[in-house]
């Protein structure tokens, strides 16, 4: 059996000693640890929501009622966005983009200042450039839920 002579942080000198048997309980240990680190990754993503059409449907069916509801105060407004903004917490890759425009728009609508026509113009402006994704949003939503949350026919059609 061979030995080696390490100095520890502490500046002692240890004897380390090297075996076959050691070496193999080493790898072995080194292989659970590496076993347990990606299997750890992999399921702490479990806490984050999953992003499949189908958890994105189940999600906006219980949003639906929120949606609907007609709009009368501030309060109104801001549950509708929360609601965008859940569902686009499940939102798959295929239209979470597009989610997340429609969602920046309705949160920048919800806060603008009608008295200001700077304010006016900067989101009809954003109004206009999300209109593409608004549409992808809506039509995707259609075809995998078969749900139709467009209210009307976007702007510039």
């Amino acid at each position: 059996m061979k030995c080696i002579s390490q100095e520890n942080a502490c500046g002692k000198l240890l004897t380390v000693k090297k075996s076959p048997q050691h070496l193999r309980v080493w790898r072995r240990s080194a292989f659970v640890a590496i076993s347990c680190a990606i299997f750890v990754a992999s399921t702490s993503s479990c806490g984050e929501p999953k992003r499949t059409g189908t958890q994105f449907c189940r999600q906006l069916a219980k949003e639906l009622p929120q949606i609907n509801t007609p709009i009368a105060t501030q309060n109104d407004i801001d549950l509708l966005v929360a609601s965008y903004e859940r569902i686009g917490k499940v939102a798959p890759i295929d239209v979470a983009k597009d989610w997340e425009a429609l969602t920046a728009l309705l949160a920048e609508a919800a806060h603008i200042n009608t008295g200001n026509t700077t304010d006016v113009e900067a989101i009809t402006k954003h109004a206009y450039e999300s209109n593409t994704a608004a549409q992808r949003a809506f039509k995707w939503t259609l075809d995998t839920c078969a749900v139709d949350i467009s209210g009307s026919r976007p702007a510039s059609q």
